[in-house]
């Protein structure tokens, strides 16, 4: 299959290709670009793979000039640095340690391809827009399949963390009719999840928030939903609520947000075993906050909260069947969160100080919010 590549078009890469060529050795685009460019999608990173050595590579950057980065190096990855390229030698997996392996480096491409996981990620493309297609790729673009390469057991137990990224490519190239790949979800569902304890809890976020990004998502959630895994991430979790979740952002026309998925989840900002920012454990300790405490009007939370934290409280009560939606949510919470108080601390200087002060701006805004913001400055100021 030929690919139509823009990247000739690039005058960087045009010199990285003319200098492995010059040095006898091979350079391909590998994996998602070449996947997500048959697609005809946005190609946002490019990785690339070689039968170049590290050692060969850093040879050839340091003579010709071109920055590089060896993160990576000790699986046989570079970063070529500005454009942030990284460039991966041709190699083997000669032992798995669940996350981390001894490779070997290899001149064969075949080898290459047969370590990778699916067979939509192990792709590669020349310069010219040649495509290679050595694990059947491109079939299984077409079935909207993801597969395990060989052997799936073989495959996750390699790399513990392709057990979320199974249903992560699932979710985004699978066919929703056909469900996950049988084979694939077997595996799965003979996998010890307790050994997710061995993988990086920035790494379980990633995949996890990725994941939850996807529509419709609710098939996929359906699936995995069948195994330990499952249980090891959402313990308190069902997929049902996630459904509801979908009809209902469809229904309002809101944009998914995967931290309102995670509520809805039952994920609790507490886990340990995912480390989540600060920001985002601020917004899931927010939304667990206002999941029972029902007392603070809608105004009220989209005034203080904003208008998109008070949308993800609003669609996680429905979906958990704690609060009904009502009709005219999104003018109400649209108007409350745009509202500017009118009254400044200046306003009340000449007549109260320090905690008291802040005390009356409290009880003056309180009213305000009440008078569904109506008050004027000047109303406000005869309360006190």
């Amino acid at each position: 299959m030929y690919l139509k590549p823009l990247w000739q078009e690039d005058p960087f890469l045009v010199r990285l290709f003319d200098l492995f060529r010059q040095e006898g050795f091979r350079l391909l685009f590998v994996g998602g670009c070449v996947r997500d460019k048959l697609l005809g999608k946005t190609v946002s990173d490019i990785d690339m793979a070689t039968d170049a050595t590290p050692s060969e590579m850093i040879e050839m950057f340091q003579k010709e000039d071109i920055g590089y980065k060896t993160l990576g190096i000790e699986f046989g990855s570079l970063v070529v640095a500005p454009p942030g390229i990284c460039i991966t030698s041709f190699r083997e997996d000669i032992k798995a340690y669940g996350r981390k392996a001894d490779v070997s480096f290899t001149r064969d491409l075949e080898k290459d391809s047969a370590r990778r996981d699916f067979t939509i990620n192990a792709l590669y493309a020349d310069f010219e827009g040649n495509v290679i297609d050595p694990q059947g790729g491109i079939v299984d673009l077409k079935r909207k399949q993801v597969r395990f390469i060989g052997n799936p057991d073989e495959r996750i137990n390699e790399d513990y963390l392709r057990v979320l990224r199974f249903f992560r490519f699932s979710s985004i190239y699978g066919d929703p009719s056909k469900g996950c790949d049988p084979r694939g979800l077997a595996a799965i569902k003979q996998f010890q999840a307790e050994n997710l304890w061995h993988l990086n809890g920035y790494r379980i976020r990633s995949e996890i928030l990725r994941v939850l990004s996807v529509r419709p998502l609710f098939w996929c959630l359906k699936e995995w939903q069948k195994t330990s895994s499952w249980k090891w991430i959402f313990p308190d979790g069902c997929s049902k609520d996630h459904r509801k979740l979908e009809e209902l952002e469809e229904e309002y026309q809101i944009e998914p947000n995967n931290i309102t998925s995670l509520a809805v989840l039952k994920i609790s900002e507490f886990n340990f075993r995912i480390i989540f920012t600060n920001a985002e454990l601020a917004n899931l300790e927010t939304l667990s906050k206002f999941l029972e405490e029902k007392d603070q009007t809608l105004e009220k939370l989209a005034y203080w909260y904003g208008k998109n934290t008070a949308e993800s409280i609003v669609l996680t009560r429905a979906a958990l069947g704690i609060v009904e939606i009502e009709p005219d949510f999104r003018n109400r919470v649209e108007f409350a969160a745009t509202r500017t108080f009118p009254v400044k601390a200046g306003d009340i200087m000449n007549k109260f100080k320090g905690k008291e002060l802040g005390e009356k701006l409290k009880y003056l805004e309180g009213e305000w919010i009440s008078s569904g913001f109506e008050l004027s400055k000047a109303a406000l100021l005869k309360l006190l």
